[in-house]
């Protein structure tokens, strides 16, 4: 009798831990330029980051510079703010999200961001 039980209370922890997950599915490029603000090519020469207001949440700030516009800027450089980061001795990990390194170059696909600006750019999200 203990081992249905501790069979039945395993696969139900596995079931809920399994509908928790997030899950991600890709959306087509066609979709996703009608729906930016901006498109850019760019690269990351800075990083930084910073509480939010609430003090709650740790966001990243990438100072972009900005190769090549394809849709609706002529901002030199940009910042765009992906979830998480190191601010002294606190980590915020967030899975799965957008994450960047100082000399990564890419084509953007950005959003207005109401986030701070740390480096007096405008400050987008991908």
């Amino acid at each position: 009798m203990k081992k249905i039980l501790l069979t039945i209370a395993i696969i139900t922890v596995s079931l809920i831990q399994a509908s928790a997950q997030c899950l991600m599915y890709p959306v087509l490029l066609s979709q996703r330029v009608p729906q930016s603000n901006i498109i850019i090519e760019g690269k990351v020469i800075n990083q930084q980051s910073f509480w939010n207001t609430a003090h709650d949440k740790i966001y990243t700030s990438n100072l972009i510079e900005v190769y090549k516009t394809f849709k609706n800027s002529t901002a030199p450089y940009i910042e765009v703010v992906t979830e998480g980061g190191i601010v002294g001795n606190s980590k915020h990990v967030f899975e799965p999200t957008l994450e960047l390194e100082v000399g990564d170059v890419g084509v953007f696909t950005l959003n207005q961001n109401s986030q701070p600006s740390q480096y007096g750019k405008q400050v987008y999200e991908a």
